[in-house]
């Protein structure tokens, strides 16, 4: 188990800490994922943009992270698990309002309860030609959740521990 507020205590580590980057994320792809993310069309396409957030809030103070099903659909990711966010709207000023802004229209958030800590390093999604922002915060209370019906079909709260855990 991971305490929120032993989170919260690595917060000015996780600041500091170097990105792996691109290359990590090609450790990380599917074989097929691998092939399109190094062709060289991928350079010549001009993605959409898009961010999301990881974001880290007590239950007991217990360190969980919220994810969400997406609804079934004609789109892309169609009834997938993913973190809340989404497509950068015009009046967006940068990535990280988009993330907060997305945060709070899917699960109820307010963009006063997120602390982003850290962006992570963009991700290019190729079955939706996305590039994804990510972002990490902090909610410093426990949160109540309330999902967007026409996205969201359910709100899955999991303990940071599950993600850290190699057998799982």
């Amino acid at each position: 188990m991971i305490s929120f507020n032993a989170f919260k205590d690595s917060v000015s580590k996780i600041k500091k800490m170097p990105l792996p980057g691109f290359e990590a994320q090609l450790k990380m792809a599917a074989v097929e994922r691998l092939e399109e993310l190094q062709h060289e069309s991928l350079r010549k396409k001009t993605p959409r943009k898009a961010a999301v957030m990881m974001l880290v809030y007590p239950v007991k103070d217990i360190a969980h992270f919220v994810l969400i099903e997406r609804m079934i659909s004609k789109g892309a990711h169609s009834g997938q698990i993913a973190f809340p966010g989404g497509r950068k709207e015009e009046e967006d000023q940068d990535d990280a309002v988009t993330a907060i802004r997305e945060t709070h229209e899917e699960v109820g958030i307010m963009p006063e309860h997120q602390e982003i800590i850290t962006a992570g390093t963009p991700i290019y999604i190729p079955p939706s030609n996305y590039m994804v922002a990510p972002f990490l915060a902090f909610a410093k209370a426990e949160l109540k959740f309330t999902r967007q019906p026409s996205e969201v079909k359910s709100i899955i709260e999991v303990p940071l521990h599950e993600l850290m855990d190699l057998q799982t």
